[in-house]
């Protein structure tokens, strides 16, 4: 078993990430050689899965539940700790980025319709609204569906958020298509060393086997 981290004695929820390459913003606290997550009961029982499964080796070590001024966080390790220049990359897994509890409410929303709108201004032959929508709103699982469309989650079931070199770039894929996802990862790989690339690879050889 691997051992546990000991949680930093000057924990508060009020310590900003100072990477963060994607997310919404304010979402992730630092303390010590710790991250705090704004807790939901199914990432909780997601990360328990996880850090008693063989692929937990490959996550960052779940580290318990905190309660902070009346409000709980999820503790997970920083995996960027002492580090000076962090490569770092943000990819959402999987063929929906969203689940029911999101969608419940099915009242159109005119922000959402603006962040429709933003979209169609990137991808003015994919992006149909109709004229009731352009009127009273989108619903969120329209919108959310729509995002994920126009990403590769749908075609690949994946999409990268985004991607911060340690020369300080950040590399955001815009076009939704596996040649772009080839490039940033491409682009990702080689700037790291040669010896930090055999490490890569071992890693990524231990996970498949």
């Amino acid at each position: 078993p691997r051992r546990p981290l000991a949680p930093s004695p000057e924990v508060s929820p009020n310590t900003a990430l100072s990477v963060q390459i994607a997310g919404h913003p304010g979402s992730l606290r630092k303390t010590g050689n710790c991250i705090l997550k704004d807790l939901t009961q199914t990432e909780v029982k997601a990360l328990r899965r996880l850090h008693a499964d063989p692929l937990g080796a490959f996550a960052p070590r779940f580290m318990g539940t905190l309660e902070l001024d009346g409000k709980e966080f999820i503790q997970m390790q920083d995996l960027l700790a002492g580090m000076a220049q962090p490569c770092v990359m943000d990819i959402k897994m999987g063929i929906r980025t969203f689940d029911e509890k999101e969608v419940s409410s099915t009242a159109p929303r005119m922000d959402l319709l603006e962040k429709a709108l933003q979209l169609r201004a990137s991808f003015p032959d994919k992006v149909r609204l109709s004229p009731e929508q352009l009127a009273n709103g989108i619903r969120k699982v329209d919108y959310l569906s729509l995002r994920d469309e126009l990403s590769t989650t749908t075609s690949l079931g994946l999409r990268i958020e985004g991607i911060l070199l340690g020369t300080g770039k950040v590399v955001v894929p815009k076009a939704a298509d596996r040649r772009v996802v080839k490039d940033s990862l491409r682009e990702y790989v080689l700037a790291a060393s040669p010896d930090q690339r055999r490490q890569m690879l071992q890693r990524l050889r231990s996970l498949r086997h």
